[in-house]
């Protein structure tokens, strides 16, 4: 299909567009998804550069207020735009996504630091000697090693409100579980690879975890429901035991 500069390839429901000639957005590229949604492309790895470049063109198009726009949810690499077919298509959409694209700063200027508190202590602490026995590194070194930089949120999803953060310290990297556990309690904090994640609900999980935060990630109650958004950064800040618990009575009783 072709048309006003832009060629599309493909058959189905998924098939990819690019406008021909276009040098200033380069490594950005467009994918139609179905009928009501265009997938926008910032990069092909996840990396600290790739991910303010999403956050930077999600938060001009939630400034731009683009007319049919419905919803547009970032993720590692790219922004999911759905629209109302009736008003608005993927032409107009990728025209002025263009527009936003070729003017990208970096988002730090929007970022956040928040403080997460991290309980390593009884059962809070999961995987803390497995992993400690895995690398050859003592607990209170890993712990350190952990506590000792700041991670930017990259993404939320698979559950509501559980953040994806990174980079975890090449010294901690860690493959995932060949056999996943059936379950893992909310408000756990496990590594993968050279990420980092918090449970926001009780479910099934292959990280690692070495810590609990007494944090709830998502409560439909409050606004925001989520305490963390992508393009933030988290500081994680060591709490003991008793802590952790005064933590959540508190949050129970709020």
């Amino acid at each position: 299909m072709r048309g006003r500069g832009i060629e599309c390839q493909g058959t189905g429901a998924v098939f990819s567009c690019e406008r021909r000639g276009v040098s200033h957005l380069q490594g950005v590229s467009f994918r139609v998804a179905g009928d009501r949604a265009l997938a926008v492309s910032l990069g092909e790895e996840v990396s600290e550069d790739t991910s303010r470049r999403v956050q930077s063109l999600y938060r001009a198009i939630q400034r731009e207020g683009i007319p049919g726009l419905l919803e547009a949810i970032p993720t590692y690499c790219q922004i999911c735009l759905y629209y109302d077919p009736l008003i608005t298509g993927p032409r107009q959409l990728q025209a002025r996504l263009e527009a936003l694209a070729s003017g990208l700063g970096p988002a730090t200027e929007e970022a956040g630091l928040v403080e997460v508190p991290i309980c390593f202590d009884g059962e809070c602490a999961l995987d803390l000697g497995a992993l400690a026995k895995l690398h050859g590194i003592p607990r209170e070194e890993i712990i350190d090693i952990f506590l000792a930089r700041e991670y930017l949120v990259f993404m939320l999803g698979f559950l509501p409100g559980q953040p994806y953060l990174g980079v975890l310290d090449e010294r901690l990297e860690t493959p995932r579980l060949p056999t996943p556990r059936s379950m893992v309690a909310a408000r756990a904090v496990g590594i993968a690879g050279r990420q980092v994640t918090i449970l926001s609900y009780d479910t099934p999980s292959g990280w690692h975890y070495l810590g609990r935060t007494p944090l709830d990630l998502f409560d439909v109650g409050k606004e925001p429901p989520v305490p963390l958004k992508g393009g933030d950064r988290v500081r994680f800040v060591r709490i003991d035991y008793s802590a952790y618990h005064a933590m959540r009575r508190e949050v129970r009783v709020t």
